[in-house]
């Protein structure tokens, strides 16, 4: 009988992982989520200007103390999701290099 649980056991597993793993619904056509375009105009800080802006996260300075990597994630209200891309940047703040580009 314990071989029967096992078996049972292992068919749940597999069962599981093969559901988590699903990437239906993905488009991978759709351009990245990035900086938008708008522009500041009057004295008002609407909730579309706030989401414009991109969020900086996860500031880590490198070993040697000459570069500092860091995120900036950007939302998009319509899609009702967000990007995050690595950016690294050298203490003077003069050489910013973008890391990734994804979707």
């Amino acid at each position: 009988m314990p071989t029967n649980d096992k078996i049972l056991m292992l068919m749940a597993v597999a069962a599981l992982s093969l559901s988590c793993s699903s990437k239906a619904g993905k488009n991978t056509n759709e351009a990245p989520i990035s900086k938008p375009q708008i522009e500041f105009t009057g004295d008002v800080m609407t909730p579309e200007l706030l989401w414009s802006m991109g969020r900086l996260s996860d500031i880590q300075v490198s070993p040697d103390k000459k570069t500092i990597l860091y995120g900036v994630s950007y939302y998009s209200i319509t899609q009702n999701k967000g990007n995050r891309e690595l950016y690294v940047v050298n203490l003077e703040g003069n050489q910013r290099k973008q890391l990734t580009q994804t979707a």
